[in-house]
């Protein structure tokens, strides 16, 4: 992952679609993946252009997914309400 990290600093798109990759499936910091992945969607034109799109689309309905989850964790911890009779 360092090499992944220093050669995307240096510029290198290959190394930051394969530490997005890293980042996404094995560390699990879907929102770093999304990060580079919408760098190198800015700079990005035919065939790639249509992937990384692809790939950004399946990082952001893995983050709604999980947002899903922490809100309803969030409600299934909160007290219950008072009875009011």
């Amino acid at each position: 992952m360092e090499l992944w990290s220093r050669l995307w600093a240096e510029g290198n798109r290959a190394a930051g679609l394969e530490l997005a990759k890293h980042l996404e499936h094995n560390e699990r910091d879907i929102s770093a993946a999304e990060e580079i992945t919408r760098s190198l969607l800015a700079s990005a034109g035919g065939d790639e252009k249509s992937s990384i799109e692809h790939r950004l689309e399946r990082l952001r309905r893995k983050l709604e997914k999980k947002q899903t989850v922490v809100v309803k964790k969030a409600l299934a911890l909160r007290p219950a309400p008072c009875p009011t009779t």
